[in-house]
């Protein structure tokens, strides 16, 4: 490479997903198989395995369908933002009444 070209960042995006729904995961995995700028970096439908999969891969997007698990989103990203801190982490939520809240957690 030479000096007048940009370097190459990494600029893959790391996904999170947890659900207790096989379908839900399917069908996230579907949609992001294709999108070269995201990676699915990990993937649980144990509600106990959450924290340590967010803490151990440190993604930059988190998808929950906490309909089936049933997760205190407060709590959770409160950890994450105490033992894994960085500066933005976007996440979507599926709750029971069907919303998707989505946010960005800045630390």
């Amino acid at each position: 490479m030479s000096k007048n070209e940009p370097s190459q960042v990494d600029q893959t995006c790391k996904i999170f997903l947890a659900s207790g729904s096989k379908v839900f995961l399917e069908g996230i995995q579907k949609i992001l198989e294709n999108e070269s700028d995201m990676e699915i970096s990990g993937e649980t439908s144990n509600p106990d395995e959450v924290k340590r999969h967010i803490i151990q891969i440190k993604p930059g997007f988190l998808f929950f369908d906490n309909r089936t698990l049933h997760l205190n989103i407060h709590n959770l990203l409160n950890l994450i933002t105490e033992k894994s801190p960085r500066p933005g982490l976007f996440y979507f939520v599926l709750t029971q009444k069907m919303n998707l809240t989505s946010q960005i957690l800045f630390t």
